[in-house]
Formats: C-alpha cells, structure tokens, sequence
C-alpha cells in the first residue's frame, strides 16, 4: 500500500490484490484481513500524500487515475459478488475449463504481439503540452505527425526491445502452464503472483498511460511487468527441465537433458537482454546537471518567488527551484505578457520578489520587461528520445534557463 508514496500507478496492482483479498478470505480469512488492513493504511499514507502535497500532479493526471480508480470500485463490487455468492459451496476445479483458460492465455499474448497490424491508439489531445510533445519528436523523427498517439498498440514490442522474443514466449507458455496448474487445484500459492503479475502486465500493455517517448516511457515496465515476464520464462524452463520426454528425445545427452534445456532456456533470456542493454551499459547521462542546479540556484535572492513561464521551465526546472534551491515556484498556465504581469503583481502584493524563469520562452521575458539574463547554459548527453525505435545511445542536449526581474514590480 505504500507504494503509492513513490508512484501513483501502484493503484493498479493494488486493485488486482482485491480479488486475491476475496480468495483469501474464502481459505484464510485472518490472513485476509490482516493484508487488507496493511494496504489500508499504506494507501492512505498515498492519499495524504497525493491530495495534501501532490494535489497538482495529481489533478494533471486525473485522465488515467479516474479510470483506474472505476476499476478498482469494479473490483470490489465484483470479489463481493463472488463472495456472497461461493460462500460455503465447495469449488470443483474442471480440467477442461482449465485448458481454455490456458489457451486463451497464449491467445493474449499473440494478439498483443500482432496488435500494431490490428489497430494504432491514439488518447492525447493535441493541444496538450504531451500531445505538442509528441508531435514534435515525430517531426523531428520524420514521422507522420499525429500529437494524439500514444503508440501503446507497440507495448509489446517496447518489452521485445529490451528481453527479447524468445522471453516473452517462454513468459507466455510459463503464464499459460501456471493458469492450468492453478485452475486445476495445484500450485495454489501461485493465485498472487499470477492475479496482479498477469493483471498489470495485461493492462499495463493495453494502456501504459505514458509519454511514449523511450527509452523514458519503458520505465511504466520496471516494477512489475518486467519482473513477472521474467518469473514467467523462468518457470516456463525450469517446467521443461523437468519433462522426462527430454530424455528419451535427447539421446546424444542422455543424463544431461536437463541442464541442456536450462542452458538453453537462460541463454534465450539473457542474450537478448545483454545484446539490448550493452550499447548503453557504461554510459553516464546528465553529468554536469547538479552543477547546472547549483548555477540556478547561485542567481536567485531570499524572498523571492518564482514564476515559470514556459511547459519546459515547469517540468525540468520547477522541483529542482523548490526542492533543491528552496524557493517557491509555479507554472503560469496559458501565459500572456498581461497574465504573467498580473501573476507577478500577486506575488509583490504578498511580500515576495517575483522572479520570472523560461527555458524556451525567452520573448515571454522581454515582452513583461525586467531584462531577462542566462543564467544557465549546459549541453548535457542525455537519454535519446524516440517513439518506434529502440535506444541504444546518448545524444547530447542543450539546456537553457532565462531569468528576469519584472520593472513593473521591481
């Protein structure tokens, strides 16, 4: 539950451990009230936390936390349903409903592999400050301009770049296995891992609500995707290793059969991710940004405020003024010469000295007055940023910061 401290989207695994709740609570209810009231109170550290001292962000972001949190209502209507409903009847696990389970398994996973041929998601607005930015990486990329995409019908293949074909089948025959395994009464310590495991992977890829520019937007995988296709594949071999067909097929190996499929089955997880990772593996990115932070800091005086007059200057500079500097900052959305100016009359009128910040727009400082003045100027080599492509390289960045001190309120 506190997971939601660190990151928002923790939400969604936290909705699928609902149903496993309710499943506990049909075999271990102590055990079940016990996890429900640990998330409790972890997910209200997440709530403080987001509506006392995150409320912006998440405000932003209601686009994908509204529907997550329609989901989540879903979950615990249905596992209540389903409680009152197989309450005291005995469940029978019927191997044949197991079998399709399985295979419609693999039907998922094939139709997410093949999803770009069915489909393209598009969900952004493009007058949004994400959309803008989309369309222009796609300009600059030589790619059709179209700032609604979202490219979430290539999710799959953003995790192929990374793992490899060869993991994600074995992930999705491991996942298939597990299914059976469990619909038919074996393995049932499994029901967690394969509830929220296959849950966040499938909604996850259905809809990585991200900008999808990598290798940035790969990160939506890192907590819980990528570990549970990893599990998956692992245990899709170490299935195979134990199959005593092997050895009677392998008889050049007899009494290794074994260790050949677990040498084989590791070598298709992890030679694709090594050729992946190799290119970037001893790279350094952003050196020289805490000295930029520091050259930022260095040009601001106490009492002052700062306003940040472009999307840029909010995203890249505004934590770093209020939690590095130690300076109140805020975004002016929409900004206009008279806006801005009416902002930073409100700023003087409450006892500070407005400051104004732009990374882009340099004329927005010009146009109040004040005498805008560099106060940061680095070229940084930073992570690519591409939409269809897999990164396997640094680029350098320049980075610019302007600052003035409006004269209508000096």
């Amino acid at each position: 539950g506190a997971c939601t401290l660190v990151r928002v989207d923790a939400l969604r695994e936290l909705t699928l451990l609902v149903p496993v709740i309710g499943w506990l609570w049909l075999r271990h209810r102590l055990l079940a009230g016990r996890l429900a009231v640990g998330l409790a109170v972890g997910v209200g550290f997440g709530v403080v936390d987001g509506l006392v001292l995150s409320r912006p962000y998440v405000v932003e972001i209601a686009g994908s936390l509204v529907p997550l949190l329609g989901l989540f209502v879903l979950a615990v209507v249905g596992t209540v349903g389903a409680l009152a409903i197989l309450r005291g009847r005995p469940w029978a696990p019927s191997t044949r409903f197991a079998t399709v389970a399985a295979w419609l398994t693999v039907l998922g996973g094939i139709l997410f592999a093949i999803r770009p041929a069915l489909h393209t998601a598009h969900g952004l607005s493009p007058g949004s400050a994400v959309g803008g930015f989309v369309a222009e990486l796609q300009r600059n990329l030589g790619l059709p301009v179209d700032g609604t995409r979202t490219y979430a019908e290539a999710s799959l293949h953003w995790l192929a770049w990374w793992i490899g074909w060869p993991a994600i089948g074995l992930a999705v025959c491991g996942a298939a296995i597990l299914v059976r395994r469990v619909l038919t009464g074996r393995d049932p310590l499994w029901v967690p891992v394969l509830v929220v495991g296959l849950g966040s992977i499938s909604l996850t890829l259905w809809r990585p609500g991200i900008t999808p520019d990598h290798p940035w937007a790969d990160r939506r995988f890192v907590p819980v995707v990528l570990p549970a296709l990893v599990l998956f594949a692992v245990y899709s071999v170490a299935w195979l290793t134990r199959r005593p067909w092997f050895e009677s097929r392998l008889s050049a190996v007899r009494g290794f059969g074994p260790a050949v499929v677990a040498t084989a089955g590791a070598a298709a997880i992890l030679i694709p991710t090594t050729a992946a990772a190799a290119p970037l593996l001893f790279t350094r990115t952003e050196v020289g940004s805490l000295r930029a932070i520091e050259q930022l800091c260095a040009a601001l005086r106490p009492g002052d405020a700062v306003l940040l007059v472009d999307d840029r200057a909010r995203t890249e500079w505004g934590p770093s003024i209020r939690g590095e500097c130690g300076y109140p900052a805020v975004a002016v959305r929409n900004p206009d010469p008279q806006r801005v100016a009416e902002r930073a009359a409100a700023v003087a009128a409450a006892g500070r000295t407005p400051v104004l910040m732009a990374a882009v727009s340099r004329e927005m400082l010009q146009a109040v007055g004040g005498g805008e003045q560099l106060v940061v100027d680095v070229v940084l080599q930073v992570d690519q940023r591409l939409l269809v492509d897999r990164p396997d390289r640094t680029v350098p960045e320049r980075f610019q910061v302007w600052m003035s001190r409006p004269a209508v309120v000096r």
